[in-house]
């Protein structure tokens, strides 16, 4: 299916396949929302440099986060 699909068709097909198991379908679909507004909702669950740089600024301009840690340090490369 596409990103670019509807928020509800994407929240529908993530609840299917497994994902997210307890988040009530109405959040999920504002989450992706959001995401798709931010440029953030992606076909790979990978997250780049960039990404994880741009979730910092967020979160650091509302003020969720105090301390910005290294994508090295947070973020794993899966084995190959």
């Amino acid at each position: 299916y596409s990103i670019d699909a509807p928020a509800d068709e994407l929240a529908a097909k993530e609840i299917e396949a497994g994902f997210f198991p307890g988040i009530d379908a109405q959040v999920l679909t504002s989450t992706i929302e959001y995401y798709q507004q931010l440029n953030t909702w992606q076909p790979e669950p990978e997250i780049s440099h960039e990404g994880y740089n741009k979730l910092l600024d967020i979160f650091q301009f509302n003020g969720l986060i105090s301390q910005r840690y290294a994508y090295e340090i947070l973020i794993r490369k899966p084995p190959e």
